[in-house]
Parts: C-alpha cells; structure tokens; sequence
C-alpha cells in the first residue's frame, strides 16, 4: 500500500519549518508524509517558491479560490464599508499586489491598470519576463528572459479539474487535530 501524502501550506506569517514542527505530532506514528512547501511570506520577505518547477497533471489542476461575502447581519454604516472595502479591493491595486506574489485576482483586467506590460506578460501572458520582475516590495523574482513555469493564466485556468474549499481531507485532519490536542 503506498502511503498517503498530503500537501500541507502555511499562511503569510509561517514557514514550512514551523508547520512541520506543529505537524509532526499530529501525525506521529501514522503512515503519512506530510509535505511542507514555503508560500510567499511577508513576514519572512520570501517570495521565491514559484521558482520550482510546477507539474502539469493530464487530469488537469486543483485550484482554490477565495471570495468576500457580506454578513447578513451588517447594515447602516458596517454595510456602507462593507462594500467600500469590497469596492477598493475590485479595483485592481491589489490584485497588482498579488499577481507579483503570484497569485491571481479575480478581476484580472483591473489588475492589470497597476501592472506594467513586462509584468502583465510575465504573471498572465505566460511569456519570457522582457524585463527583471520584482515582488511587492521589489526584491527581484525573476530575471528577464526567464518565463513562469505553467504557462499563461488561459494555459492554467483551463486546466483546471477541481475546484476545492474545503480539501476531502478535511474532517479526517479535524478529527486528528483535536484528538491530539485533547491528549
């Protein structure tokens, strides 16, 4: 029987380091490899980890997305910020911001009123980086000529078989998770 292996991401404020010391208890003594990979880290200035080669799988990519919804309960002036935040974030500067982490926004076209074409071609277009491509805080991500692994935002977005939220995984980890912290 192959072992199970699960891909295990931590937030901005971690590192694969600290996840594997939080993890490794959870699953002492089980037949799982629990693999670590480091996302882009603000509170580490990390940004490198789309420098590994991705994979393209013949039954296509798991993706996973995120989304802001308004609470039932808001309304008068928590409604009115509600959907001025909601306003700012549509509106392109920071989904600029994420794309030089590399990540996607949701209204890519707006995003792309706060990329130049170098970096537009580079995060979207899938093309050789024209010029050096810089995160956020403009630490060097790429250097010219170089393009992203995966192909252009179409290339990866169309391959895309699953959609996940929650991971199947999910209640199996819970129960796991509390059962080691209750012991």
């Amino acid at each position: 029987m192959q072992r199970l292996r699960l891909l295990c991401l931590h937030g901005y404020h971690g590192n694969r380091n600290i996840l594997r010391q939080q993890m490794d208890p959870l699953f002492h003594g089980l037949e799982v490899d629990c693999v670590q990979v480091d996302a882009p880290s603000i509170a580490e200035g990390d940004f490198g980890w789309w420098h590994g080669n991705f994979s393209s799988y013949r039954e296509g990519f798991r993706g996973w997305g995120y989304t802001l919804g308004v609470m039932k309960h808001l309304s008068g002036l928590q409604l009115d910020c509600f959907y001025e935040y909601l306003t700012w974030y549509m509106s392109g500067f920071p989904g600029s911001v994420i794309a030089r982490e590399g990540y996607y926004s949701a209204q890519p076209l707006m995003a792309k009123k706060f990329l130049t074409d170098a970096e537009w071609d580079y995060w979207y277009g899938g093309k050789p980086a024209a010029t050096d491509i810089v995160d956020p805080f403009g630490k060097l991500v790429e250097k010219a000529g170089h393009a992203r692994d995966g192909g252009s935002f179409d290339e990866r977005m169309g391959n895309v078989a699953v959609w996940n939220s929650i991971m199947e995984e999910d209640r199996y980890l819970i129960r796991r998770w509390n059962e080691f912290i209750t012991s």
